[in-house]
């Protein structure tokens, strides 16, 4: 049904030893590399990312073992380097685990408005994405400047109490074992209505392959679909079975997108956002929880494609078809939906 990863994969090599490695991972596995004459120009901004100087007055400070610069932060049992310079209301770092497409950065927006503090990272198991100080459009369409090589044992050691960071991580004992002293959710969705949402989110400038862009022609939005799953199901449904397993597990606090947007009713939808509260300390009131959500529904956030993704406005026979070939609907049911 899915899969638990048996270990974290090995590191990354050196950015100046293996660059076409370093392209064809740092989009998390779902993007593949730039044409051969963009690669050089990617990795000088990489490069240029990296190297950029820190200005003495940003508090931030840069060490040899990472590789980008960090804030020092007292804390309880003393100072330590974060991401970011504040604690949130937590005594706790969260983690947010998701599906791809699920709701991950609405779900920071609800953190935030419950006095979290965003790292403006966005974690896998060998390396992150450094999204601080950069505006929406440069995280999407310039999103591979951004990557950095980490693993994630030494990166979550940098998120610190009350602050969060999403992730779309694997679900292994050594994942487990690293988070076991986090607050985390996990955000999962019904798999079709994610896999919309990844087309349209791959329609955007900067994201999807450039070895493939076919599907993007095709005006009608049932067959563009169709075209999108025939390159992009296997990669996709892999990606999901590794994710999937943290819905069964004790730890974290599954958010069901549905849910989340009214879907299941009023009463289902507050109830969530309380627990969510709830879970990082926070204890709300039903009209505090209704507050909240007028704040953050309909936000613009990192990969938020304009509004909802109707399955029946993309979805035909053979794309369900695809779809069960490749074991989607156990997943589905895996994930508690029922077609």
């Amino acid at each position: 049904m899915f899969y638990m990863s048996k270990s974290v994969p090995d590191s990354k090599a050196n950015i100046e030893e293996k660059k076409l490695d370093l392209l064809e991972r740092v989009s998390r596995h779902l993007d593949e590399a730039p044409e051969i004459r963009r690669r050089e120009e990617i990795i000088d901004r990489v490069r240029s990312h990296w190297n950029r100087s820190v200005s003495p007055d940003s508090g931030q400070v840069r060490s040899d073992d990472f590789p980008v610069a960090l804030y020092e932060v007292e804390c309880a049992g003393g100072m330590r380097r974060s991401f970011k310079p504040q604690l949130g209301k937590c005594q706790w770092p969260i983690f947010i685990i998701s599906i791809p497409k699920s709701g991950t950065y609405l779900i920071g927006a609800i953190l935030e408005q419950l006095g979290m503090i965003s790292t403006g990272v966005h974690l896998w198991e060998t390396g992150f994405h450094d999204y601080r100080n950069h505006t929406i459009q440069e995280m999407v369409e310039r999103y591979q400047e951004f990557a950095n090589n980490s693993p994630l044992e030494k990166s979550v050691g940098f998120i610190l109490p009350g602050q969060f960071a999403p992730g779309h991580l694997c679900y292994s004992r050594p994942n487990l074992a690293l988070l076991s002293g986090f607050k985390c959710l996990f955000a999962y969705r019904e798999l079709r209505a994610c896999m919309i949402s990844h087309m349209r989110w791959y329609e955007r400038p900067g994201r999807g392959s450039p070895k493939y862009t076919a599907w993007r022609q095709e005006k009608e939005p049932h067959l563009r679909m169709e075209r999108f799953l025939h390159f992009y199901t296997p990669t996709l449904m892999s990606f999901y079975r590794y994710i999937c397993g943290w819905k069964k597990h004790r730890m974290p606090l599954a958010v069901c997108f549905e849910t989340l947007c009214g879907d299941c009713g009023a009463e289902a939808q507050l109830g969530l956002v309380r627990k969510m509260g709830a879970h990082v300390g926070v204890e709300l009131s039903d009209a505090a929880a209704q507050a909240l959500l007028l704040a953050v529904m309909g936000r613009e956030t990192k990969t938020w494609s304009g509004g909802r993704s109707v399955v029946e406005d993309y979805w035909n026979d053979n794309c369900e078809k695809i779809f069960e070939a490749a074991g989607g609907v156990e997943l589905d049911r895996f994930l508690g939906y029922e077609k």
